[in-house]
């Protein structure tokens, strides 16, 4: 999953990858559809301009980029007679991108969307959620402060 965003200086694809173990947000100067192995054939494509939160975003220049690094411990995993079978692991995974553009912010967050009726989200996941209020952030468990604007 991914996105692909046309900028001045040329394409750039958002998606999330396995780089740091666990998934998490990274960009590449191509569009998403040459990242596809089918070279583009088959997978689903649609326009984000018509979008009521897209549309006021679209032609904007960025003014800021800003990233969210999470810490995250795993392990170690054990057996039931507490063998340990694999050690613990730390990464720092790279979650969140922040795109500051006048009609306002924009997050795109490595994890899983909020579906009607649930009360969070989950991330670190393997689709390119896309955020437009400080209010979903929260949900999703950012801390307050100036990456989520509050």
């Amino acid at each position: 999953m991914g996105l692909s965003l046309v900028t001045d200086g040329g394409p750039v694809a958002v998606a999330s990858t396995m780089r740091f173990y666990l998934y998490g947000n990274e960009t590449f100067p191509t569009p998403m559809a040459d990242r596809c192995a089918r070279g583009g054939e088959g997978i689903d494509r649609w326009r984000v301009d018509p979008h009521p939160h897209w549309e006021p975003r679209v032609g904007s220049a960025v003014r800021a980029v800003n990233c969210f690094w999470w810490h995250v411990a795993f392990g170690p995993v054990t057996t039931s007679d507490g063998r340990v079978v694999h050690p613990r692991i730390e990464r720092d995974v790279p979650v969140a991108i922040r795109l500051d553009v006048d009609a306002g912010p924009v997050w795109l967050v490595a994890g899983h969307p909020l579906c009607p009726g649930d009360d969070g989200a989950a991330v670190i996941g393997d689709e390119v959620v896309v955020v437009f209020t400080s209010e979903r952030m929260a949900a999703f468990g950012f801390p307050p402060g100036p990456f989520i604007g509050t």
